[in-house]
């Protein structure tokens, strides 16, 4: 079940990964995450490896300039259902809330960010090595 519409900015955040390669073939992720309700790019980070430590600094990094979401809406890949990853959402008091294996539907804003960035920015260009 989906939780009702963020009401406030910090209320919930979405976040998710996008693949692409570079014009090498090399492959590259990149973290996006947005604010559900303001629906602000709070970060864009690509690397060739993004492991859950990776994930939390960058989330650490966004809490450090604009405070902590109440909750993060995300899907059930290793990096967020790492035990790294579970102790640092308890530690800092922020709700995790796993979409349904098969149910992008359920993370939509993210969705349809990362399609948008697929669109305009990754399409477009092969980024050279």
């Amino acid at each position: 079940m989906t939780p009702p519409p963020a009401r406030a900015a910090n209320e919930r955040w979405a976040i998710d990964f996008v693949s692409d390669s570079l014009a090498s073939g090399k492959c590259f992720r990149a973290l996006t995450v947005i604010d559900t309700c303001t629906r602000e790019s709070l970060a864009i980070h690509a690397d060739f490896s993004l492991p859950s430590s990776v994930v939390t600094e960058e989330l650490d990094r966004i809490i450090q300039q604009r405070g902590k979401p109440k909750m993060i809406t995300l899907d059930i890949g290793s990096e967020f259902t790492s035990n790294h990853f579970d102790a640092w959402a308890y530690a800092m008091g922020i709700q995790l809330d796993f979409n349904q294996p098969g149910r992008p539907v359920e993370n939509g804003f993210i969705a349809s960010f990362n399609g948008r960035l697929r669109d305009e920015s990754l399409n477009r260009v092969r980024l050279q090595t």
